[in-house]
């Protein structure tokens, strides 16, 4: 009895490698039966939320949209940028490694993606959730 300590390391503001986030995700099915899980970060919002959302895609077979959503709620600020896009990028992939029998249509939509970096993922600025504009007038600064 007792915690187990498991330190997996990617840069803040990133996306996992593929072998990172497969460890992860790894050791959070490896639980036994009726055990809890943390997972941090520094903040708890980036990395942590990436971790998570691909969890629950792979496990429950949540779409990124709905992992994220879910998650926004439990923690507002959760999975923000490049890790959106990250996540969506893996929809599939972790749904065939959690249901076999989606493995075929993954590869099929797989061919020309490219998930083990950001890269893929911030050629899409157009579809990231941007940030509140400032108050207009701006506040005042104290």
């Amino acid at each position: 009895e007792g915690i187990d300590f498991v330190e997996r390391y990617y840069l803040d503001g990133s996306c996992p490698p593929m072998r990172t986030l497969r460890d992860v995700v790894s050791a959070l099915e490896a639980l036994p039966e009726g055990k809890a899980a943390a997972v941090h970060c520094k903040a708890g919002l980036g990395r942590t939320g990436t971790c998570i959302g691909a969890y629950l895609m792979k496990k429950y077979r949540f779409t990124a949209a709905e992992a994220i959503g879910y998650m926004r709620i439990c923690r507002p600020g959760m999975v923000i940028g490049p890790q959106q896009h990250f996540l969506r990028d893996i929809e599939g992939r972790m749904w065939a490694e959690g249901e076999p029998r989606y493995a075929k249509a993954w590869q099929a939509h797989s061919i020309n993606t490219n998930t083990d970096s950001c890269a893929a993922a911030l050629g899409m600025g157009s579809s990231i959730v941007p940030p509140p504009p400032p108050p207009t007038p701006p506040l005042p600064l104290p």
